[in-house]
């Protein structure tokens, strides 16, 4: 399954990151949010991981990358992630763009390329606010009270056990902005990438 080449896109970067954290991502240029043959490689290994068998069609493509990009949704996996990543020392490019990707699926807002929507991979300051405001996986009443929301009702949003509920989905976008999933790009692309992997399979 070659892939042709297409412009880096902010989809490909959430999933290659996901990648990236189980793992499974061996690529030369790492996550550069453009699918090509070393990531296909990487969602095939992913794929056989998660007990969804052998990719062998375009939409088993699909299926395996929408099941990647579920865990994003589970607090835990979230938590276990940041951990992780918190413990490469010093920070790569690779790292931090994970952990942006992370950080924006709890709730955060997390800045974006106006060209490719794409999150930069800096460890600049609305990213710092992010992880220093994150607990169990979840903004934390700090986050809250930051943008003026009271403590009765950060409180009963951060009692509930999931964040991907429709209530917390809408009351974390007026928090932190929507955290997005970008639309499948209609062309995936090929192209040379660099190794990295960070071993998070739950």
């Amino acid at each position: 399954m070659s892939m042709a080449v297409a412009k880096p896109n902010a989809y490909d970067q959430r999933v290659q990151s996901v990648l990236f954290l189980m793992d499974k991502l061996d690529t030369k240029f790492g996550i550069d949010g453009q699918k090509g043959d070393f990531t296909v490689m990487a969602l095939r290994r992913a794929s056989q991981s998660m007990g969804m068998g052998a990719m062998g069609s375009a939409e088993d493509m699909r299926a395996t990358e929408r099941a990647l990009l579920d865990k994003l949704k589970d607090p835990k996996f979230r938590e276990n992630a940041l951990e992780k990543l918190k413990q490469i020392d010093p920070p790569t490019r690779d790292s931090i763009t994970a952990m942006q990707v992370v950080l924006e699926a709890a709730g955060h807002k997390i800045n974006r390329d106006f060209r490719t929507g794409m999150v930069s991979g800096k460890m600049d300051e609305a990213t710092r606010f992010a992880l220093d405001n994150t607990e169990n996986g979840k903004p934390n009443a700090a986050a809250f009270a930051a943008i003026g929301i009271s403590q009765q009702v950060t409180q009963f949003v951060l009692n509930q056990p999931k964040t991907d509920s429709p209530f917390n989905q809408s009351f974390q976008t007026a928090v932190a902005g929507p955290p997005s999933t970008p639309a499948a790009p209609q062309s995936p692309a090929a192209g040379m990438e660099r190794k990295s992997g960070m071993g998070l399979d739950a």
